[in-house]
C-alpha cells in the first residue's frame, strides 16, 4: 500500500512527512518501504525483468525532499502520470508503474481494499468492473501505451528531424566554407593563368620583334652588298673603257704604221 501510498486521506494522513517519526524532529529525517517479489516464475513475471531471480521495489520519504522509487538498486525518476488507471498520481515513478501494470497491478488496486472504500467497491458501475478486469488482464496497459505510442513516436520523429536539420545544418556551413575556399584558389589559378597568357603574348611579340629587327639587318645588309657591287661593277666598267680606248689607240697607232711602213721585214711581223 505504501508503494503506491498518494492520496492521504486513504490513511489519515496530513501529508506524506507524518509517515517519518515526529516529522523529522528526532534526527530522522526519512522512512523507508520496501516489497520483494520472487520471480523465479519466468512466464508470469514483469516484462524486462526475466533476468532477475528476485525483484526488489523501494520507495524513500525524505523530509523536505524527493521520494525516490528504486527497482533492485536503481533508481526510477518519479514523474506526473495520466495513465491508463485513470487518475493523476505526481509522485509514481513510470517504471514503476509499468512494472505493476505489466502484471495486472496498479497504483489503484481493487485487490486492497482502504479504509472507507468498501461501500464504494460494493457499488462500481458495469464499466467501472470492466476497468479492472482489464486492468487484471492487462489490456488496460497495452491500450494506453497504445495511445501513447504515436506521441511518442512524433516526438521522437521531432527529435531526429531536428537533429538531422542541424547536423546537415553543420554540413551544409562546412561545404559552404570549401566551396568559399575552391572559389578563391580557382580565382588565383585564373589570375595566374591570365599572367601566363600575358607572358606568352609578350614573348611572341618580343620575339617577333627580335626577328623584325634581325630581318631589317638583313636587308640593310643586302643593300650594302648590291651598293658595293654596283660600286664594283662601276669601277670595272670604268677601267674597261679606259683599256677599251686604250685598245683602240693602240690599234689605230698599229693600223696607221702597217700603212705607211717601208720596212717589208715589219710588214712580215705584223702579218
Amino acid at each position: 500500500m505504501y508503494i503506491f501510498l498518494n492520496y492521504l486521506e486513504d490513511v489519515l494522513l496530513g501529508q506524506l512527512q507524518d509517515l517519518v517519526y515526529k516529522q523529522g524532529q528526532a534526527d530522522l529525517i526519512k522512512v523507508t518501504v520496501s516489497i520483494t517479489f520472487d520471480n523465479r516464475d519466468k512466464k508470469n513475471g514483469p516484462v524486462g525483468y526475466h533476468h532477475c531471480d528476485e525483484i526488489v521495489i523501494r520507495r524513500q520519504i525524505i523530509v523536505n525532499g524527493r521520494n525516490p522509487y528504486t527497482i533492485n538498486g536503481s533508481t526510477a525518476a518519479n514523474a506526473k502520470l495520466w495513465l491508463w488507471f485513470g487518475c493523476n498520481h505526481s509522485l509514481i515513478s513510470q517504471r514503476v508503474s509499468d512494472f505493476f501494470g505489466s502484471v495486472g497491478l496498479n497504483p489503484n488496486p481493487h485487490f486492497l481494499i482502504m479504509q472507507g472504500r468498501i461501500t464504494k467497491i460494493l457499488n462500481v458501475k458495469s464499466h467501472e468492473i470492466l476497468g479492472m478486469i482489464e486492468v487484471a488482464a492487462g489490456t488496460k496497459l497495452y491500450e494506453a501505451k497504445r495511445a501513447l505510442a504515436p506521441n511518442t513516436t512524433h516526438k521522437m520523429n521531432s527529435e531526429q528531424c531536428e537533429q538531422l536539420a542541424l547536423n546537415k545544418g553543420e554540413e551544409i556551413k562546412s561545404l559552404g566554407s570549401e566551396l568559399e575556399e575552391i572559389e578563391a584558389l580557382l580565382e588565383v589559378q585564373q589570375t595566374d593563368f591570365t599572367r601566363v597568357e600575358e607572358a606568352k603574348k609578350r614573348g611572341h611579340a618580343e620575339a617577333f620583334a627580335e626577328q623584325e629587327g634581325n630581318v631589317a639587318e638583313e636587308l640593310a645588309k643586302i643593300d650594302e652588298e648590291k651598293r658595293e657591287c654596283k660600286e664594283s661593277f662601276g669601277e670595272v666598267f670604268t677601267g674597261y673603257e679606259e683599256k677599251s680606248k686604250s685598245l683602240n689607240v693602240v690599234g689605230l697607232s698599229y693600223v696607221y704604221l702597217e700603212s705607211n711602213s717601208v720596212d717589208p721585214f715589219v710588214r712580215r711581223v705584223h702579218s
